[in-house]
């Protein structure tokens, strides 16, 4: 009997140290288990004070989520005489919607006394950023006004729009290759993933070349920011007004697929704008001969400073410019002006009609503008010179009559001897 008893006791011992190292086991990780999971999970408190006169007035609230509800406290303590017929009274202004009344009524508030009470209100759908809720305190004496202030997060990723810029600075009918640089930021408290930008452009506006208006940024984190750039064209004939275009942001939130919009200011100024209205050959355009042409130009947008006209000399093309640029002037609204150029036509040039590409640069207050625009000159077939065939074909002719004379006087002469 003493061998089993002393059996089961050590059976016993056993148990009971082995429970004890189970309830150790979860004393330790069970703590650590729950400080992940906590961690994970994004909660977020606020707690201000607002002091009114002798009134001093806590308030706090935790998670104030956009599309959820959340719970205002709301403290009262009264650091004078005691008050009779207080009453606190809240706006409901966007995006909170209150539960129940807004309106708290107290009929005593003795000195130093403190009274609490919860508000549960509802957020509409908003954005990521601070917003007030107006309330009235009024007491048998006074009343006053004052605001609760409440940071609204939301389940997602928020953008702001940052500096925007162009190159060139001033957007012009006609440019080209024009780059928009755009800084966003994730103002929200949840990283967005993958995220792809895509500029939608107005009418008069076409992207640059395939996927110029579109970036893959890749992930933009809470509180960062990035910059993205975009290339387009603007129409030639594109009203001077003010543009809106749409930046498409689509990412990832946690694994699902999300999107949002901002709107981006175009805007297209008026600026110096040119056009070439007769190009005047001041002398023959002949294969091996050295011309002369005028270009008139005419400035069809506003005023403009220090205008210059700039060939582009092509190694395809049979001729050589002497001077490239020409200085034209200043030029007002509707003026017209011109250059001249010299160029020597190569003698082995086809007789057809050669385009001229021009760079107009002007200046308008502190910018300088630059404009393309092109034109055309005819080098004809080198003309055949009947005159000087002429005469020497009577030269030829009189020689011939003389030479036939002088042979017939010499055989009239030999017959005779």
């Amino acid at each position: 009997m003493e061998k089993v008893f002393s059996l089961n006791n050590e059976k016993s011992n056993k148990k009971s140290s082995k429970n004890t190292k189970s309830f150790l086991f979860l004393l330790i990780v069970l703590p650590l288990i729950l400080i992940s999971l906590t961690n994970n999970v994004k909660s977020t408190s606020y707690s201000k004070t607002i002091f009114i006169d002798n009134y001093i007035i806590d308030y706090s609230y935790q998670d104030a989520v956009s599309e959820n509800y959340f719970t205002l406290r709301v403290n009262i303590t009264n650091n004078q005489n005691s008050m009779k017929n207080l009453t606190l009274k809240m706006q409901e202004d966007d995006p909170f919607e209150f539960k129940d009344s807004r309106r708290w009524e107290i009929e005593n508030l003795n000195s130093s006394q403190s009274i609490s009470k919860n508000f549960v209100i509802y957020i509409d759908k908003a954005e990521s950023k601070k917003y007030f809720i107006d309330f009235n305190l009024k007491d048998d004496e006074y009343d006053w006004d004052e605001k609760f202030e409440i940071k609204v997060s939301t389940n997602s990723p928020e953008f702001s729009l940052g500096t925007i810029s162009s190159s060139p600075s001033k957007m012009a009918p006609g440019q080209t290759n024009v780059a928009l640089s755009i800084t966003i930021k994730n103002t929200g408290d949840y990283n967005a993933e993958d995220v792809v930008a895509i500029l939608d452009l107005p009418s008069g506006f076409t992207p640059s070349g395939s996927y110029s208006n579109e970036v893959h940024t890749g992930d933009i984190n809470s509180g960062t920011t990035k910059t993205l750039v975009f290339y387009f064209d603007i129409d030639k004939e594109i009203k001077q007004q003010n543009y809106t275009s749409t930046l498409n942001l689509n990412y990832k939130n946690d694994g699902e697929d999300e999107k949002k919009e901002l709107e981006i200011p175009l805007i297209i100024f008026s600026t110096p704008r040119f056009e070439i209205t007769k190009v005047e050959e001041l002398s023959k355009l002949y294969p091996g001969s050295k011309s002369k042409i005028k270009i008139y130009l005419k400035n069809t947008g506003k005023d403009a400073k220090d205008v210059t006209l700039r060939v582009y000399q092509r190694n395809d093309q049979p001729f050589e410019f002497t001077e490239k640029s020409v200085y034209v002037g200043s030029l007002k609204s509707n003026e017209i002006g011109y250059g001249i150029f010299e160029f020597t036509i190569d003698k082995n040039a086809d007789p057809m009609k050669y385009y001229l590409d021009f760079q107009v640069r002007s200046i308008d207050g502190q910018d300088v503008i630059v404009d393309d625009v092109t034109s055309s000159i005819n080098i004809l077939k080198k003309e055949i010179n009947v005159g000087m065939y002429l005469f020497y074909g009577i030269i030829l002719l009189i020689v011939l009559i003389v030479l036939v004379v002088f042979l017939k006087k010499r055989k009239i002469k030999e017959r005779r001897n």
